[in-house]
């Protein structure tokens, strides 16, 4: 399992640990993942499964209505999800 955020590691970092290994499990933020997949570090090609968090925050946001994060999300859903399998 890698953590995908980007107060863990900058993406330089997570693409070498992507390359180097088989991973099952990433958990990070819309944006990263976009990034990764853009970069064709994080493909979704063999993926049988997403899971989205959708717990409301204090200020009862989610990730489809956040500012800034629901635009992520839904570039990442359209461009890499959509339609795979």
């Amino acid at each position: 399992c890698l953590k995908l955020f980007a107060k863990h590691m900058k993406v330089k970092e997570q693409v070498a640990l992507l390359d180097s290994r088989e991973v099952v499990i990433v958990v990070g933020t819309p944006n990263r993942i976009f990034k990764l997949a853009e970069q064709k570090s994080l493909l979704f090609d063999e993926t049988s499964l997403v899971v989205v968090d959708m717990h409301k925050d204090k200020k009862e946001y989610d990730v489809l209505t956040m500012p800034g994060v629901s635009q992520d999300f839904f570039t990442l859903f359209r461009q890499h999800l959509q339609g795979s399998k």
